[in-house]
Order: structure tokens, then sequence, then C-alpha cells
């Protein structure tokens, strides 16, 4: 591909563009994070959609299941935050490099594992890809596109994000239910092509980072210390909108992870639809998928649509998808005790629909309330808080009440515990809804304030 790309109005990527961001190789550094998200959500699901056919294999409880899905949270949660400000400094196309090779090893290692200790040591060792790699690409989007295009290409991103996951579950329960132990081929197999996509990623020409002047730049002496972390988070904590944002990513990762993680499982159990792993899968992956993938363009596109009439405009989606899905979720996990899979599934496809409206909208208004030179850096600190409060708490707490409500685990051993996790769910899901949508109202307050002041250039800097 040339450095040189010409602009041609009939693709969007292309439009995005500004002159002076032309040779920075935007669509070969679009399709590399397409890809690398593509495979960050394979490999993070595939473990999903074959926990129940792993737990019967290895002994595990359904307790053991929510501690496994929360592992990864783990090195993320010491990583996540020293990484993205290393972005912020370090040529982020090696931080993606080396994050992309360590957790698709981590996944090849999983389908070795023979216990439950062996298991959550890789399961952990997959956080280090989401630690480095979504900080340091988005960074990359805020530097290629403009302002008033981020939500189209976050839409795109966000898809993959929304894909992965669904393929891994589709794959995850299919193999699983072949043949005894074929669970363990899905890993093996799947580590490939993230080594060979980390090798690209390393030899990538990255754009010149743009910087706003207002925060000191990290390439600066002497700015790669301890005082320099902390005026990052003292400035990004500032900004009013970012907070909410932070509160929003927690809410909506949290829901999304608990279904995420229990929705297959539910759906094996006798008392609910009695599907086998691969029927799961499929069904969450072919029916529900094409559904989740119309909701993840449109909410970017609409946003950023909307954003050129209205500043808050991404907020609004968010708000919106939050509190209109949350009917949805609650008459699903009812249904779900009926076995009436036609009206379960009149009831899910909307609710996929609609909760992924704010995918894109979210990304994309964190990059545009935050300093370009800090833009790894904050979603480092989001991606930290997220996984930290929503993604490692929501496995953890559903499995937890399951098990409250299963206390000799014959349930789950039997494959009758689809009620213990409805409504263990449905104790928690409605609350961070109403929660996400009422930030998102809150924020709409600041929204126009920060969103200016992030594109504010020092004096020297203005042409």
């Amino acid at each position: 591909m040339n450095a040189t790309i010409e602009t041609d109005t009939s693709t969007d990527i292309h439009t995005t563009l500004t002159p002076k961001y032309q040779s920075s190789r935007p669509l070969y550094i679009f399709f590399l994070l397409l890809a690398a998200t593509l495979l960050n959500g394979l490999d993070s699901s595939e473990f999903t959609g074959a926990a129940n056919v792993i737990a019967r294999d290895l002994h595990l409880t359904i307790n053991d299941i929510g501690i496994l899905a929360s592992a990864f949270t783990i090195l993320i949660t010491i990583s996540a935050i020293p990484i993205g400000l290393l972005a912020d400094r370090a040529k982020r196309s090696h931080v993606i490099g080396a994050c992309l090779a360590v957790w698709s090893l981590a996944t090849a290692l999983t389908g070795l594992a023979t216990n439950f200790i062996a298991l959550f040591l890789t399961r952990t060792l997959t956080g280090i890809g989401e630690a480095g790699y979504f900080p340091a690409g988005n960074s990359l989007v805020g530097d290629v596109y403009k302002e008033d295009q981020r939500g189209k290409v976050m839409s795109w991103l966000s898809l993959a994000s929304v894909i992965g996951p669904l393929a891994g579950l589709v794959l995850g329960g299919v193999v699983a239910g072949l043949a005894p132990g074929s669970w363990r081929l899905v890993f093996l197999v799947s580590g490939i092509p993230g080594i060979v996509l980390a090798f690209f990623a390393w030899r990538l020409r990255e754009p010149v980072r743009h910087t706003t002047g207002r925060l000191p730049s990290a390439d600066a002496p002497g700015t790669w210390n301890m005082q320099y972390v902390l005026a990052q988070l003292r400035n990004l904590l500032r900004i009013k909108t970012f907070v909410c944002l932070l509160i929003i990513g927690v809410l909506t990762t949290f829901t999304s992870t608990a279904l995420q993680t229990y929705f297959p499982i539910l759906l094996q159990q006798h008392d609910t639809f009695g599907m086998t792993s691969g029927q799961a899968g499929s069904y969450a992956g072919l029916i529900l998928g094409p559904t989740a993938i119309v909701g993840v363009i449109l909410g970017g596109y609409l946003a950023d649509w909307l954003t050129r009439r209205y500043a808050g405009a991404r907020l609004l989606i968010i708000s919106f998808s939050a509190l209109v899905v949350l009917p949805f979720n609650i008459a699903s996990l009812l249904v779900a005790n009926t076995h009436n899979l036609v009206l379960f599934s009149a009831i899910m496809i909307p609710a996929f629909f609609i909760n992924t409206l704010h995918l894109a909208p979210l990304a994309a208004a964190l990059l545009d309330v935050v300093p370009s030179e800090s833009r790894a850096s904050a979603v480092a600190i989001s991606l930290f808080i997220q996984r930290i409060l929503g993604s490692a708490f929501a496995p953890l707490l559903i499995g937890m009440l399951a098990g409250y409500f299963d206390p000799t685990g014959l349930h789950f051993l039997h494959n009758a515990a689809g009620h213990d996790i409805a409504f263990a769910l449905i104790c928690t899901c409605p609350l961070a809804f109403v929660g996400a949508g009422i930030t998102g109202i809150i924020g709409l307050r600041w929204i126009r304030t920060d969103r200016s002041a992030a594109t504010v250039q020092a004096p020297s800097q203005v042409a």
C-alpha cells in the first residue's frame, strides 16, 4: 500500500482524513486494529462458549467459572495504567505487537490446562492483551481520524469487539461439543493468528502524535516519573464528562460481561432450554449476532450525524440505550424459565440491538473530551476501572449469587441451575442499566465545555 492515499468520497474511511494525515497509512492501521480487535474478542469468549463442557471435564463449580471468567482482569489491574502511560510515550505499534503476542500465546496454553490452577494462570495472562492493545489502538485512532468521523471508525472497531466474542461463543461451544476433550483444540488453534498479526503490528509505521500543549509532552525530559503519572491522572479526573463516562463504562461493562459469561450456560440448563454447547453457541452467535452488528454500526453513524447538530448526542444515545433496554432485560430473564424459545427470542433480538447502540458512542465520546496527548492514558485508566469494577466483579458476583441460591451445588452438577443464574442476573443487571442511563443524562451538563477544552491549542501551536 502506498504511503499516500487519494481521497475517495465513496468510502468513509478515505473521507475521514485531513490532508496532513494522508501519509499515515490510515487504512492499514484501521484494518490491523480491526483484526486485532476481532482476535481479542474471539480469544476472550471461546472459554465462555465452552465453559459448561470444561466445567464437566475438570470438575469445576459455577463459582469456579465466575472466578476464571474474571481471572484476566488481575493482570489488567497491575498493567493497564502503566502500559497505557507507556503507549503515550513509546512506539504504540510495539506496544500493540507485544500485547498481541503474549495474549495469543496464553490462549494457546489454555488448551493444555488440566486443572483449575492452570486455567487460572493462562486466563490471567490473556489480560495483557486488553491492558495494552486498547489504549494504544484508540490513541492511534485519535491521531488519524477527525473528531466528527471518529464515531464511524469506532463503530467498526466496536463491531469487531461484538463479532469476535460472538464468533468465540460459536466456535468454543461447537468444538467443545464434538468429542470429550475437544475444547482444547479451539484454544490451541486460535492462538496462531495472533502471533502472525503481532509481527505486522510491530512493523507498523504509525502517525505522528498531535499535541494540544495543555499537558506535558510524554517525550519531554524528566516527565516519565511518578510526578508525571500523577499529573496525568489529576488532569483527566478533572474532566467531569470523563468521570461520567468512567461510571457508564463500569456499569455497561458489568452487564455485558455478566450476560456474556452466563448466557450460554443459561441456555444449556435443563430447567430453561436444555441446549447442547454447540446449540447454545450457535444460537448466541448466529441468531442474536446479526442484530447486534446492526446496532453497533447504526449507533456509531447515528452518533456522528447527531453530534454535528448537538454536542451531547453521543451521551443521549448512551442513555437511551441503557434505559430502553431495561424492560427487555427483565422480561427476557423471566421468560427464560418458561421453556418458550420463540417468545424468548422475540424479546432478546430487540434487546441485543438496543444494548449495542451505545458501544461506539461511548468509545468516541471518551476521545472527544480528552487532550490528544493523553488519549492512551485515558483509555488505560478507563479500561482499568471498567475491568476491575465491571468485568472482574460481574462474573464473581453472579457466580456467588447463583451459588448462594444453590448452596449444595447439585443444580449446576445436574445442569438444572437455570433458575439460579436467571435470578442472579435479574438482581444485578437492571440496576446497572438504570445507573448508566442516569449518569449519561447528568453528563450532558458538561459535555460541550469539555469537548471545547479538549481541542484548545496552546498559543504557540496555533497556526
